[in-house]
């Protein structure tokens, strides 16, 4: 399923989460990591990339092998490209990358790669892409039994269960539960705050009802599955949600009431507060990982 495993760092502890989380997908299923820190690549013909820029890289990249110990399924690059995401991209497809694992987004010259609208943009590229929250690095490793999905009725969504789905088939053992969770922007009363009864109240449950069916139906039937009704802001309710979730799933680029939240700066601002390791799945990223 995640045979190879594309890691962004750039020396700062970000760098050090991804590799910590990167290492954990590569348990699940005896995948291989490739380590890299991208540099940006001088506009104009004949300019080159500056040499702090190069240093830096070198620096993330010493960094990563000091962290990474005598492990033999890692392999180490340097990459360039006009923008990280670019080369992080291309360095993806070159290696044909199953997913991109990179730490929450923070400040750094060559850490842009790790930053809030590089996700979008890297999700373009059509792989996965798993974002490990702040400090992962020094949390203890333990099984995912807690896996959260979040649900709607677009396609990016169903690519999104379709991945846990696959995820859930090469944990060490299966998960405790997974959680379907669906975000709703109403607030969670039947009357508006007028004191006027909402009408189709019963029209959204029976909708909420039928697209958490759809979606258990394409899990394993040994999981054990549940779901979960979050109001608010789809950013807030899912950050909030990661704080009792081992790993939180999302689709990208979709057309649902979540789905066309996932794909820009609300995925970006769950990658950055969630509490959890988040994969976003792009929609051409469904290929029913095997």
């Amino acid at each position: 399923m995640l045979d190879t495993i594309i890691v962004g760092v750039d020396g700062r502890p970000g760098g050090d989460d991804a590799l910590a989380l990167a290492r954990r997908l590569s348990q699940l299923d005896d995948g291989t990591l490739a380590v890299t820190c991208a540099t940006i690549t001088a506009d104009g013909p004949g300019l080159r990339t500056a040499e702090a820029d190069i240093n830096a890289a070198r620096h993330g990249l010493t960094r990563a092998r000091a962290h990474a110990g005598d492990a033999a399924n890692i392999s180490f690059a340097e990459t360039s490209g006009p923008t990280p995401a670019a080369a992080l991209m291309a360095f993806a497809s070159d290696q044909g990358a199953d997913i991109i694992v990179v730490g929450a987004s923070h400040r750094s010259p060559v850490g842009r790669v790790l930053g809030g609208s590089v996700l979008t943009e890297l999700l373009r590229g059509g792989v996965p892409v798993a974002v490990a929250p702040r400090g992962f690095a020094h949390r203890p490793v333990r099984p995912w039994e807690h896996v959260a999905v979040a649900v709607d009725d677009s396609d990016a969504s169903d690519a999104a269960v379709r991945f846990a789905a696959a995820l859930a088939e090469v944990v060490e053992e299966p998960p405790g539960e997974v959680d379907l969770v669906a975000v709703d922007p109403r607030p969670p009363l039947e009357r508006r705050g007028d004191g006027a009864p909402v009408l189709e109240a019963g029209v959204h449950a029976a909708r909420y009802d039928a697209l958490v069916a759809r979606a258990a139906a394409q899990l394993p039937p040994t999981m054990r599955v549940r779901d979960t009704r979050a109001f608010g802001l789809p950013e807030q309710a899912l950050a909030d949600i990661s704080a009792k979730r081992d790993v939180l799933i999302c689709g990208a680029h979709g057309r649902g009431t979540l789905g066309r939240f996932l794909f820009g700066s609300v995925s970006e601002t769950v990658a950055a507060q969630a509490s959890c390791p988040l994969i976003v799945v792009p929609l051409a990223a469904d290929r029913a990982p095997s």
